[in-house]
């Protein structure tokens, strides 16, 4: 396990961007005040904040520091986990672990409490280390690794990149989609026409009274209608452009291709009938109805919407857990909690342990929230604000008043609006 170096608080200050820290670092070590920072941040990742690292460690300092520095310390960490100064939460996860180890030692007995706990585990601190020179490992941090083929910035920012690579494949694939769907529809059969080819008209214009070839206007039975050796049936004229015929009295009809008689008739043909053009229509000519291009898709159920949480949820869960924390009812005040709620030192179990104890005191109790700003995103939502509680006085012990800041998640499940996770922050 690597030593904690000696004035580890000036790396805290540079990670957290003090510019006194930051100015006599990039003095020590010709470094600007980007790569100093990188560099402050890597240090402490493997430094303070490894798997198994204890309270001490996660703060940065010795067993047998005062409480003062261990303050101090935890102050600079919290500043350099601000979201200004972190506005891409690279760090955001070891927030958690900085405020458990402050809990941990934040007051006397609580420190012995650890201490003991500590010694009984056999981990016997990191007293008696040797003095690490800070500016040394600075600049070993911040140089590059041989053969590298990015950079520490560049690897920070590498989500970024991906992430709009990813998004600019995807718009690509939806373009290219949206443009076959395009060439699919131009080269879709045409629907059914709305006019019917004109139909040929023969050399000697249109045909009169007298022509040889007309229809007679006997009545022909449909099953027995149709084209002289075997030719290929008449496309059937328009019903608006159909030119009027002059039928003969009897007769059959003859092939198109038959000669004009010399004498025509002077006559007028008589006036069109719409109807016996429609009825004398052979039906062998209709062509039949073509499918539309268009395939109806199936109607798809509509997804059930999911109710979002309104301010009035909100604030009257806020006022029922105020209250509940006042009563003396402590399964009424649990089941405010899902059974996956976390808190400051682990689970729903502990919560409850914590909780039924302060209970169990039968010491009357307040707590007020304020100044919450809630985010909400569908069913859920997560508030920041301010808390204050007091505890009054009980059997050999007295009262007690604390503040600070609190963070609630909410999830609306079947039983309705209940907390997920609750952290809580104490002011000094």
């Amino acid at each position: 396990m690597r030593e904690l170096p000696d004035g580890l608080l000036d790396v805290i200050r540079i990670a957290a961007g003090d510019e006194a820290a930051t100015a006599a670092a990039s003095a020590s070590t010709s470094l600007d005040d980007a790569d100093l920072h990188l560099a402050a941040g890597l240090l402490l990742h493997n430094l303070c904040f490894f798997d198994g690292a204890d309270a001490y460690r996660t703060l940065g300092v010795r067993p047998q520091d005062d409480a003062a520095q261990i303050k101090q310390h935890y102050r600079w960490l919290v500043r350099w986990l601000h979201p200004d100064r972190d506005p891409d939460n690279l760090h955001g996860v070891f927030a958690d672990r900085i405020n458990r180890a402050w809990n941990a030692l934040r007051t006397p007995e609580r420190r012995a409490r650890y201490d003991q706990d500590l010694h009984a585990a056999g981990d016997v601190g990191t007293a008696g280390i040797r003095v690490v020179d800070t500016s040394a490992l600075l600049r070993a941090w911040a140089e590059p690794s041989p053969g590298t083929l990015l950079s520490a910035r560049a690897v920070q920012r590498l989500p970024r990149f991906v992430a709009a690579g990813a998004g600019a494949f995807a718009l690509a694939t939806v373009a290219l989609g949206a443009w076959m769907a395009s060439l699919e529809m131009e080269t879709a059969p045409p629907g059914p026409a709305t006019h019917s080819a004109p139909e040929a008209r023969p050399a000697g214009g249109l045909e009169r009274a007298s022509l040889a070839g007309a229809v007679a206007t006997s009545p022909v039975p449909a099953s027995t209608f149709g084209p002289p050796n075997g030719a290929p049936p008449p496309m059937t004229p328009p019903i608006i452009a159909a030119p009027p015929r002059q039928t003969a009295a009897a007769g059959t009809p003859r092939p198109a291709a038959a000669p004009e008689p010399a004498a025509r008739s002077r006559e007028p043909p008589p006036r069109y009938n719409r109807n016996a053009a429609v009825a004398a229509a052979p039906p062998t000519s209709a062509a039949p109805p073509r499918p539309s291009a268009a395939i109806p898709q199936p109607a798809t159920a509509p997804a059930a919407a999911v109710a979002v949480l309104s301010s009035s949820e909100l604030r009257e869960f806020v006022e029922r857990f105020e209250r509940l924390y006042t009563a003396d009812d402590v399964e009424r005040f649990l089941a405010l909690f899902s059974p996956g709620a976390r808190g400051n030192k682990g689970n729903y179990a502990d919560l409850a342990g914590d909780y039924r104890r302060l209970f169990e005191q039968r010491r009357h109790r307040r707590l007020s929230l304020s100044d919450l700003r809630w985010e909400i995103d569908g069913d859920r939502a997560a508030g920041n604000g301010r808390y204050a509680a007091w505890v009054g006085p009980g059997v050999g012990k007295p009262e007690s008043h604390t503040h600070g800041q609190i963070l609630l998640q909410l999830t609306r499940d079947a039983h309705g609006l209940r907390i997920t996770r609750l952290h809580h922050t104490v002011s000094p």
